[in-house]
Formats: C-alpha cells, sequence, structure tokens
C-alpha cells in the first residue's frame, strides 16, 4: 500500500469493515491476506503497542520498479525500521529463508543513505530476529529489545511519502557500465525476472528467449545466467554491436565475449555448453543460421535477448530473427513487460517527443532544452556540459549529404551504435533542422540515409537513466514544440 498506516486504526477497521479499508485508503484489492493480518495483529499484542507507537507504517509495500514486497516498512529522516511478519519458521530451512529475506531487505534500503534496522517477527513461537549488518546474521533477541527500538522509533515524524526515495540506478545496474557491481553480485532482479531466470533454467530448453523492450532489463538477466551458467559451464556470448568498455573488463576476467563478425570465425563450438547473443534483433540472418547448425550439431544450448523494434536501420527491421529462433527448435520464450531502467518521467518524455498525441499529465522537472543559433557555440557547449558529467551521444554517421553529420564528431566517444546495452545518468541530444513534426510523428526531412535517423534517436535517448537534455539547433519550430511538450502545452 502506498498510504502510511497506523496498524491499531488498521487492525480495528479491518475486524470490523474490512470491505471499508479499500475505501478509506483508496485501494482496489486488499494489500493482506488474513493470515497475514492475523500475524500483524499477534504483533500488536506482543509489543503491547500503543496507538502513537503503532502510527507511520506502510503495509505491504512494493518498492518501486522493482516488485519487492516490503511487509511493513516506517522511515524517518535518519532511520529505516523493517518489520517482516512469518507465521512460522520451517525446522530444515526455515531460519536460511528468513536471513536471506533479511538480507534482501537490506540491500534495497541501504540505498537510501539511512540506518536501517530490520525484524522478522515469528507469530506462532512470538520470537523476534534481528539483522546483524555488520557480521551479516539474523540474530534472535528479546522481546523488550524490539520494543525499546520502536519506542525510540516513535519520537521522531515518519515520512508520508517514500516512492521518490527508491531511485531504480540505485539497485537496478548495467553489467557493462556497473561492471563491479555486477561481478560483486550487487544488485538484485525483479520479482518477474527471478520467475522469468527460474523458468528459463528449470525447462533448460535448446532455444530459450528473453524478450523485452528497452529498459526491461533483458540483457541483465542473460548476464545473470551467464555468470551462473560459467561457474560450472564453457560459456560463449556472442554481442550483436561493437564491444564497450564494460565487455573489455568482463573479458579481463575471463569471460569469453566476441562480437557477431568474430562469431563467423569462431571455431570452438564443441566445447561449449551455452551459447548467449545478446541483441540478437542486429544479428545478420546468416550469422544466427550459421550458429543454430552449430546448436544442433554439437548439442549446445542457446539462450538470447531480444527487441524487434530497436533497428537501427531498415534491413535489420525486416530480419525477423525471433521468428527464425522459434522456428528452429523447442524453445522457452519470455516476455519482460515492466520497464524498470527507465524512469516514467524519461519514458513519457520520449513518448511524446516521438508521437504528440501522445501527451502525458506528468510534470518534466529532468528533462530540459537549450536552444544555439546556426554557429559553433554547440561545440564548446557540449564540452562544457560533458565536463559537468553529462554524456553526449551523437548519431552514427551515415551518409555524407545529411546535414546532422557536422555534430558526429569522432572527438566524442560515444554514438548509437557504441551505446548499445549501456546506460547513463545524464544524456545530452543534438536535433538540428534535419527533424521536423510530420502528422505529429518526429520525422527527418529526407529517405536518404542508410541508419535510421529516428531509432538512432531513440536508442540514445533510452540510455538516460536520470536525466536528459536536448540541444536545438537552427530549428526554432522544434525547439518551441519540444518546450510546449514540457509544458504541457
Amino acid at each position: 500500500m502506498k498510504r502510511v498506516c497506523n496498524i491499531s486504526e488498521f487492525l480495528s477497521i479491518f475486524h470490523e469493515d474490512k470491505e471499508y479499508l479499500k475505501e478509506y485508503y483508496g485501494i482496489n484489492d486488499f494489500p493482506m491476506r488474513n493470515d497475514e493480518v492475523a500475524d500483524m495483529y499477534e504483533l500488536q499484542n506482543c509489543l503491547d503497542l500503543n496507538y502513537s507507537e503503532a502510527e507511520g507504517f506502510f503495509i505491504s509495500y512494493n518498492v518501486p520498479h522493482i516488485g519487492h514486497e516490503i511487509d511493513m516498512l516506517k522511515i524517518n529522516d535518519e532511520h529505516i525500521l523493517n518489520i517482516e511478519l512469518k507465521r512460522e519458521l520451517n525446522k530444515d530451512d526455515g531460519l536460511k529463508k528468513l536471513h536471506k529475506q533479511q538480507k534482501y531487505n537490506y540491500f534495497y534500503l541501504k540505498t537510501l543513505n539511512k540506518k536501517v534496522i530490520i525484524i522478522t517477527f515469528v507469530s506462532e513461537s512470538k520470537e523476534f530476529y534481528y539483522y546483524d549488518q555488520g557480521n551479516q546474521k539474523s540474530i534472535k533477541v528479546e522481546r523488550n529489545f524490539v520494543k525499546e527500538m520502536v519506542q525510540a522509533f516513535s519520537i521522531k515524524n515518519h515520512l508520508l511519502d517514500i516512492d521518490h526515495l527508491f531511485e531504480p540506478s540505485k539497485f537496478l545496474i548495467s553489467p557493462f557500465n556497473d561492471t563491479d557491481r555486477f561481478l560483486e553480485d550487487n544488485y538484485y532482479l525483479t520479482d518477474q525476472q527471478k520467475t522469468f531466470k527460474k523458468e528459463i533454467l528449470t525447462k533448460d530448453k535448446e532455444i530459450s528467449i528473453i524478450e523485452g523492450k528497452a529498459g526491461t532489463g533483458k540483457s541483465l538477466l542473460l548476464y545473470d545466467i551467464a555468470k551462473e551458467k560459467k561457474q560450472g559451464s564453457k560459456i560463449l556470448i556472442i554481442n550483436c554491436a561493437q564491444l564497450n568498455t564494460g565487455h573489455i573488463a568482463l573479458n579481463d576476467k575471463n569471460w569469453n565475449i566476441i562480437t557477431t563478425k568474430a562469431s563467423e570465425h569462431y571455431s570452438n563450438y564443441s566445447e561449449l555448453n551455452y551459447i548467449f547473443i545478446d541483441e540478437a534483433h542486429r544479428f545478420r540472418p546468416h550469422q544466427l543460421k550459421k550458429v543454430l547448425q552449430m546448436v544442433k550439431t554439437h548439442n549446445v544450448k542457446l539462450i538470447v535477448s531480444i527487441d524487434q523494434e530497436q533497428y537501427m536501420d531498415n534491413i535489420e527491421k525486416n530480419y525477423d530473427n525471433l521468428t527464425t529462433l522459434k522456428n528452429n527448435a523447442e524453445y522457452t520464450h519470455v516476455n519482460l513487460k515492466a520497464k524498470i531502467r527507465t524512469n516514467p518521467e524519461i519514458a513519457a518524455f520520449i513518448k511524446n517527443l516521438m508521437n504528440l498525441r501522445n501527451k502525458s499529465p506528468i510534470t518534466y522537472k529532468n528533462i530540459s532544452t537549450e536552444y544555439i543559433p546556426q554557429k559553433n557555440d554547440w561545440y564548446t557547449y557540449i564540452n562544457k556540459l560533458s565536463d559537468n558529467g553529462w554524456k553526449y551521444l551523437s548519431f552514427t554517421p551515415s551518409r555524407n549529404n545529411i546535414p546532422y553529420h557536422r555534430y558526429c564528431n569522432t572527438y566524442y566517444e560515444f554514438n548509437s551504435h557504441k551505446v548499445i546495452g549501456q546506460e547513463f545518468d545524464k544524456v545530452v541530444i543534438i536535433l538540428d533542422k534535419s527533424f521536423i513534426y510530420f502528422d505529429n510523428n518526429l520525422s527527418f526531412f529526407s529517405n536518404d540515409f542508410y541508419y535510421n535517423p529516428r531509432q538512432m534517436l531513440f536508442q540514445n535517448l533510452t540510455r538516460a537513466r536520470k536525466e536528459i537534455k536536448i540541444v536545438v539547433t537552427d530549428n526554432l519550430n522544434l525547439f518551441k514544440e519540444i518546450n510546449r511538450i514540457l509544458n504541457g502545452a
């Protein structure tokens, strides 16, 4: 539930009129089962909480963008109190599961830069377990220990709104931009990613397909599975784009990542147990055909990530590798739906920028624009932004007669093809007179190109985690339209 609750009030209304709770808290579906409410009732009785001590809790709180649920959560300016409810502990692995849950919660909550207190209450035995962060252990504690903590916590004012505290970038990573965190397992998958991972590993079909649009975490899931398989199997990862610094760092740690071009000359398929293909929608049909032949010849398992909407040129658009994969063998196909990397503001802006009809009531606080006349001032300005943490993402040059090529200076590190699979906190884009709105759709002034400018723009914008800046040059009409989007006009 998103609304802060008083446990005493909540339980009282629940026992008198459960249906009224939905109206009172403005919810359609009740967040807790009856046995979970009974556990919370036992907790209140065991701690003998008064009304003041019972206030300020979020119940069945779902961490934004993740889907991870926390039973009871209370936050003030300096501290976080998390209480988890359990009916009983399984004799064989109950304490192990309890510890794993506390460890998960600690990972999510420590990103808020506050002191974290995690308690688990077992209602049948009336036992309390405290997460010892220093030793990373779950230890049994006395009732009075917990009572004193809750009392001390209730003295300070609690926060009424906490969604904004959970930034996805704090615990959702890219294997390429956060390589050290990835290798150290300093990240967690969403509930949907965990479910799909289990499905892929359990079924272990000849081909497994991870489909998902930009920002859904398909590459992270693919590399997470590869990291697990790497422990006991021989693997190969084919990256359908240029290798970036993250790929190189992984290869330095004895990973086996190659480009699509290198895959044509690869000769050790017989030694492999698994082949992984990232961005498989970019794989040329003859290259994919060879890999599929190797899969059958050498009894190798194939796991791929794919998004056929993220093409860079019109030739890629027609590959239809998803159909080829499905027609080749028995397969497992999962489809990641929720966008976990892109925050709602950025997602809404991109959608509206691409089509003016896609208006959103969102207030844009992290999107900005600048207008620079037709001079070389853009170069100085981009350098200044780069010095202040912005990543300038240019388009990949294609044909010489396209005006925007003047902004594709090789001095800059990143273009549309080099940033595939990567993400950055602050992204800056330059748009010029090449871009116009035609029938409300953002379009390119001609069809004389190789790499599709609209698709490259989409690719670059979806690399942003937190902020986007659009620099418009020599196109005041476009500048006006973008600012109308930002102003809700």
